[in-house]
């Protein structure tokens, strides 16, 4: 079997195993803002005008209310940045053992590649939203359409939070606004669903709509997990984007001419 017949079929495979992953994932969550009023104090009459305290309004995070049943507003309100580097770590677990993963994503507006890292193999994805390149170490890139069913996210093995937009709200066992030292402090969204046996929960930054830490559990035994380990937002074109969006022999297929 020559390397282009198996490339295909491992291609082929880690569809099945995105699309699984996809039936598994879910849950939804939503924001109620709440508007706070500012409070007067009114002094007695003084000999000179006196000013009066302002309370300031709290904004962002302080002014959410987030619970399982307001929870897909909030999802449908986050947007992502439109250019950043990012690298992850996933853990799949079952009784044969652990396979740990390393996935490096760059996106640059259309354009995406992820190198996702194991013990057995070392996997590259190239796109422009258009065309899809995939490609093993020592073998040469298999070219493809690109499927708007299946994402970047699926094939590199890590979750999609917005394909949880469809599933019902009575799947969600909690929904609520959390402070994370992973995501620095920031305000993130903490969402607990359940699927069949399966209880998944994810932690999004509000700030990037991204999803930095996800796990998923089986009768209250952990058998995934994902964490972001480091996460740069960048410019649009930023310099760091150079020689990145290229194929193993250097040349770069969405390099316009």
């Amino acid at each position: 079997m020559d390397r282009k017949t198996r490339s295909r079929q491992t291609l082929v495979v880690a569809l099945a195993l995105a699309a699984a992953v996809l039936l598994l994932l879910f849950g939804a969550f939503v924001i109620s803002s709440r508007s706070i009023q500012n409070e007067q104090i009114h002094l007695p009459d003084p000999p000179a005008p006196a000013e009066q305290p302002v309370i300031s309004e709290p904004q962002g995070s302080e002014l959410m209310q987030i619970s399982s049943g307001n929870a897909l507003d909030v999802l449908k309100s986050l947007t992502r940045p439109s250019s950043y580097h990012r690298l992850m770590e996933t853990e799949i677990l079952s009784d044969a053992g652990k396979l740990t993963q390393t996935v490096e994503i760059w996106v640059n507006q259309n354009l995406i590649r992820a190198d996702i890292t194991s013990a057995f193999d070392n996997k590259h994805i190239l796109t422009d939203g258009k065309t899809l390149f995939l490609w093993y170490d020592g073998e040469e890139p298999i070219e493809l359409a690109a499927s708007d069913a299946v994402s970047v996210e699926d094939l590199a093995g890590i979750p999609d939070y917005e394909s949880i937009l469809g599933f019902p709200i009575k799947a969600l066992l909690d929904a609520e606004l959390v402070q994370m030292d992973q995501n620095d402090g920031n305000g993130t969204v903490f969402v607990s669903a359940i699927q069949s046996d399966v209880t998944l929960n994810y932690w999004i930054s509000l700030d990037t709509g991204l999803l930095f830490r996800q796990e998923m559990l089986q009768e209250e035994k952990q058998i995934y997990s994902l964490g972001q380990i480091e996460l740069e937002i960048l410019a649009d074109g930023d310099d760091a984007f150079l020689h990145v969006f290229c194929l193993p022999d250097g040349s770069e297929p969405f390099t316009a001419e």
